[in-house]
Parts: structure tokens; C-alpha cells; sequence
């Protein structure tokens, strides 16, 4: 139920709050939707929501996405809120990704 109201409410606020029940309860399909929700939803701060969903999965299982959010998505405010993320998040491979960006 929360996968199919992060993904398609009418409400953008029913969708961040979906998000974040998502991010307590993680799962591979819980990954496949924020990375739908950061490619594909209309509105930023429900995408931004989702960026911020990411860091808060255990294990730092959405590093790697946020990682490539960074390198792939065209929208200017994500990627912002993805680098603001992955510097919080203090992982190894977060500060691996800074020193190869840092070295070109």
C-alpha cells in the first residue's frame, strides 16, 4: 500500500509522508521506488523526501543510489540535496565518491 501511494497519489504530501514510512520498513522493493521517485515524480520536494529516504536506510543500503543520483540526474536541486546527503552520511564509499570528483 505505501509502495503504490509513494509512487502515484494525487496528494504530494501523501506521497512524502508514504516515503517516509518506506525508509523505516526497507526492503529491495522499497530502493526500486525512491529511485522511481527521484527519476519520474513531478514534484521536488517529494523527490528530495526520497533523496533524504535513502541516507536513512540501515546498513547505508541507499548509498549507492544516492551516488548515482549525483552522477545521473539532470535536475539541479536533487543532485544538490543528493551531494548534501551523502556528505552527511559519513560512509566510506560516500567519501571515496568525494575524493574521485575532488581528483578530476
Amino acid at each position: 500500500l505505501m509502495v503504490s501511494i509513494a509512487r502515484s497519489d494525487a496528494n504530494p504530501r501523501m506521497r512524502e509522508q508514504a516515503i517516509s514510512a518506506l525508509s523505516r520498513k526497507p526492503s529491495p522493493q522499497v530502493v526500486t521506488t525512491l529511485s522511481r521517485v527521484i527519476e519520474s515524480d513531478p514534484d521536488n520536494q517529494v523527490k528530495r523526501r526520497a533523496v533524504s529516504a535513502l541516507n536513512q536506510l540501515p546498513d547505508g543500503e541507499g548509498i549507492p543510489l544516492l551516488i548515482q543520483v549525483v552522477k545521473t540526474t539532470p535536475n539541479p536541486e536533487v543532485r544538490k540535496q543528493a551531494m548534501s546527503t551523502l556528505g552527511q552520511s559519513r560512509d566510506p564509499r560516500a567519501v571515496a565518491f568525494f575524493e574521485e570528483v575532488l581528483k578530476k
